[in-house]
């Protein structure tokens, strides 16, 4: 396609030397899927984060491909690829080091909706179609990485250099179309440094309870974003201005509304302030931190923990690694169970959470560590070991737990004392032939 301003009177096409992105910081694998679709007739450029990313010098965490060949025709083009979703439509290239999500340019639906809030977005259509369909004037530049220029429809490269977060409709349009789009503001005001305008705020405060419409899947994914950014406590706290985590996060709101803000707001900040593993992220570890205050002042778990000691101390002669008593577990884990399995977080974790603090409640004390060792295979004492490095105060203790959380030894994998076997890879096609072989080898030698 010839980029001519005649044919988009709105469209800027900025050249290189103007927006400066260095082609070595582009995927190659996205640069390849480009070129593959160039190559067979079909328009195609990075588009969203990846672009906005590269304008404001941070490192991009994905690479997001649109184009105006439809998920059928991309997926005859890569054989690598899988057509996914339902709400949107798209493609998924797969690499052994990534995936590269692929669009078709979206249009408005033909069909009047009875709704504003939009369920499907399959109606496929031109660029200038699918520029109305993003969220922000800053995620809708379409940088063509072979002729290296940006095509700007809506001013979103000066809104990125004035720090401007705005929608592509009006906000009451906007954020009814699409309730996450709210969500996002927040979060790119927050990572981003840019000021909400008073009137959006206002908007997002307005519409807040339309958040709760939106798939529990759709805002799982986006909560993982989140705590992927090493700037969750901010984030939180704005959405909790916001009013938006009342009816994104019910359980944190009321924590925050209450005694316990500065201190909740502080736990989850430690865990920010970590150094993250993107092959082994924790997000559990950010939900053990956040439950820890209302946990830790619960009268109704500190009554089950001394009815457990009590009934312990009675009945001296169980054995160590399966008490009799599991009053106080059954009670962390419930209490975890109460708050978490509403935002789709898997019940697994849940009870992972729960048995952490009852490790770190009932065995934090000198006089029970030998006890610990029970569990130092456990995943639930990966997240215990968190609990004892912040808020432990004995450092014979946290030495204690330090020596049984061994990283790269004896065969434990990185995260926190945890067995990973590998699973071993079998090629039945080989063993059918290892088989054969011996079956043949058997015969021949009997007849000889």
């Amino acid at each position: 396609m010839k980029y001519t301003e005649k044919k988009v009177p709105s469209l800027r096409i900025i050249e290189k030397e103007e927006h400066g992105i260095d082609s070595q910081r582009i995927s190659k694998n996205a640069i390849w899927v480009i070129e593959r679709l160039k190559t067979a007739g079909y328009d195609a450029y990075i588009v969203g984060g990846a672009v906005r990313d590269l304008l404001t010098g941070r490192e991009p965490k994905d690479f997001d491909v649109v184009t105006d060949a439809t998920p059928s025709q991309v997926r005859r083009i890569f054989r690598n690829s899988r057509v996914i979703g339902r709400r949107f439509r798209l493609v998924h290239i797969y690499f052994s080091d990534m995936i590269i999500e692929t669009s078709t340019f979206r249009a408005d639906p033909s069909e009047a909706r009875d709704e504003i809030m939009i369920r499907r977005d399959n109606e496929y259509g031109t660029i200038e179609d699918d520029v109305t369909h993003r969220d922000f004037s800053f995620n809708a530049l379409y940088y063509d990485p072979i002729n290296e220029v940006i095509l700007d429809y809506v001013s979103g490269y000066e809104d990125i250099h004035c720090g401007t977060i705005k929608t592509l409709k009006k906000e009451n349009i906007s954020f009814l179309e699409d309730p996450v789009r709210m969500l996002r503001a927040v979060k790119y005001s927050t990572l981003l440094g840019f000021a909400l305008p008073e009137d959006m705020i206002r908007h997002i405060k307005k519409y807040a309870k339309e958040i709760s419409k939106c798939s529990k899947n759709r805002l799982y994914e986006e909560i993982n974003k989140i705590l992927k950014s090493a700037k969750a406590a901010a984030i939180f706290e704005m959405l909790y201005e916001c009013r938006l985590l009342k009816y994104l996060i019910p359980f944190l709101y009321k924590e925050l509304d209450g005694k316990f803000r500065s201190r909740i707001l502080s736990d989850i900040r430690m865990v920010d302030d970590l150094p993250k593993d993107k092959e082994k992220f924790e997000y559990e570890t950010y939900w053990a931190m956040a439950l820890f205050a209302g946990m830790d002042n619960s009268s109704k778990l500190e009554k089950s923990l001394a009815a457990e000691l009590k009934y312990d101390s009675e009945n001296k002669k169980h054995i160590p690694n399966q008490p009799l008593n599991r009053l106080y577990l059954d009670s962390c884990r419930a209490y975890v169970e109460e708050r978490l399995l509403s935002l789709n977080i898997p019940k697994k974790n849940c009870e992972d959470i729960g048995k952490a603090f009852y490790i770190y409640k009932k065995y934090g004390r000198w006089e029970a560590a030998d006890k610990l060792k029970q569990f130092k295979f456990q995943y639930a004492f990966a997240i215990a070991a968190y609990y004892f490095e912040f808020f432990c105060t004995d450092s014979r203790l946290i030495d204690y737990v330090k020596s049984l959380n061994l990283r790269k030894k004896n065969g434990v994998d990185e995260t926190y004392g945890i067995h990973r076997k590998k699973k071993k890879t079998i090629n039945r096609q080989h063993c059918r032939k290892v088989v054969m072989t011996k079956k043949m080898a058997e015969g021949e030698s009997k007849n000889g």
